[in-house]
């Protein structure tokens, strides 16, 4: 297991650090924004490890999300006003406000521009126009208690959120699929409302064409005909209302109370399908599968309340998690290894983010009031490299093979032999005694598919 190399610790807070979000811009520059006790959020370049600007508040922050609007902005929660407050990164100014509790802020692929989501009473959700504040869909009942949530991205959006009711202390994670059940259709023609909404001018020269035209937004309805008021239409849109309520809707993953209940959530990138994360009060982190919605695997690590948990956005499958033990720690989410841990922090570690490609930096917030860098490219550089010995074992083993008749009882059991011995040599196991078996676990170290060690396995 290798270790989390700091990089820079920040402590100019005067408060807990609540909350962080991290933003990568198409010119390289790399943003993050932590919100403190302290009633500010401060903006960090990680690029050149400098505090840029501090923006004060009337009271402290909740939490805090970067969006590109398409300048980065911060989108802050005043959760004792009920209060977001929506500000230009780099020069402090206010873009707007809106009232709500703050649910999530980004893209979500129903409309053409990033949006809030906000919980409405105790069971209502509201998709809001970051920069108007209009109400774009608002769907009623069975969110009851909303505390988190996520969305994952495609066609086809799922909600993700959790709900924690504080009479009954029980917590849950639930699915609520934003276009399951519309039908396939011929989308409708954008009327002129439309081409505006989207910046569009009638008379310019870039008209879209009609393979363009398919997923543009359709005409604003009346609340009564639609479950869902897609900005954009989907493939299998059709402009009927569901017979379905939003509470038959919903997927149940999982219910817990105080012991187990859920802090936070994140969607894997790495993955070729992508998963839901979750760290929990029982020191835990939890892997969920977008498509069955059932538990695939639990990471145990931690010694204490898993705060927070983020995803790097690359081609690697790592999650990273920040517990109240002070520690952070990567996990692979293929395997389910731990893959690294950062040491340092004094207190809790309630606050991540992880930044894109090319370079990968991880951001901490704790209530030791700092905010800390760490360096995650060696993590992956190492990963890369058991990928790219596998491969080197892999070919030779087939060339192996190749120069032997696959068909004779005795190259089956040399040949299997080999990768048995490879596994050994390698650590990988020393409990592995045939060689579909070692071809597994061969496969699973190094972030392989299943499909593969299968292959391997077919020509022993």
């Amino acid at each position: 297991m290798a270790t989390l190399q700091p990089v820079h610790t920040f402590d100019s807070h005067a408060g807990r650090v609540f909350s962080l979000a991290v933003c990568s811009m198409p010119d390289g520059r790399k943003w993050a924004a932590s919100a403190s006790h302290d009633r500010t959020v401060r903006i960090w370049c990680i690029n050149t490890l400098e505090h840029r600007r501090t923006i004060e508040y009337t009271d402290f922050v909740w939490r805090v999300f970067i969006v590109k609007l398409p300048r980065p902005c911060v989108v802050a929660f005043i959760s004792a006003e009920s209060k977001i407050q929506v500000s230009d990164l780099e020069t402090g100014e206010t873009v707007s406000t809106h009232f709500g509790r703050l649910i999530f802020s980004g893209n979500v692929s129903l409309f053409p521009k990033p949006i809030i989501i906000t919980a409405e009473g105790e069971e209502d959700v509201s998709f809001v126009d970051i920069v108007s504040g209009e109400k774009l869909k608002t769907i009623r009942g069975g969110f009851d208690k909303m505390f988190r949530a996520v969305v994952t991205n495609g066609p086809d959006p799922m909600l993700v959120f959790t709900t924690w009711n504080t009479q009954t202390r029980r917590s849950t994670i639930q699915t609520y699929d934003l276009v399951d059940t519309y039908r396939e259709s011929e989308p409708p023609t954008p009327t002129t409302t439309d081409r505006k909404r989207l910046n569009w001018e009638e008379e310019s020269d870039s008209k879209p064409s009609s393979q363009e035209s398919e997923a543009l937004t359709v005409p604003l309805a009346t609340e009564q005909n639609y479950t869902f008021e897609p900005a954009r239409a989907s493939p299998n849109f059709i402009s009927e209302r569901s017979s379905l309520s939003s509470k038959e809707k919903m997927v149940l993953m999982f219910e817990g109370d105080s012991r187990d209940g859920v802090t936070s959530l994140v969607i894997t990138v790495g993955d070729s399908t992508p998963k839901i994360c979750s760290g929990h009060y029982d020191f835990m982190v939890r892997l969920w599968s977008t498509e069955s919605k059932e538990l695939l695997m639990v990471l145990e690590g931690h010694n204490d309340y898993v705060g927070a948990v983020a995803a790097w956005k690359g081609t690697q499958p790592i999650v990273v998690s920040g517990s109240s033990d002070g520690t952070i720690k990567a996990w692979n989410t293929q395997t389910g290894a731990l893959v690294a841990t950062g040491e340092g922090h004094t207190r809790d570690a309630w606050a991540l983010g992880v930044t894109s490609e090319p370079s990968a930096m991880i951001v901490s917030g704790s209530f030791d009031r700092t905010v800390r860098v760490w360096d995650l490219n060696p993590v992956l550089l190492d990963l890369n490299w058991a990928r790219r010995k596998f491969f080197c074992i892999f070919l030779s083993m087939l060339g192996y093979c190749g120069q032997s008749n696959l068909k004779s009882d005795g190259a089956d059991e040399t040949s299997g032999s080999a990768i048995v011995t490879a596994t050994k040599n390698l650590s990988i196991s020393e409990t592995a005694e045939t060689a579909e078996t070692a071809a597994e676990l061969l496969a699973q170290k190094v972030f392989c598919s299943p499909p593969l060690y299968r292959t391997i396995a077919s020509y022993l």
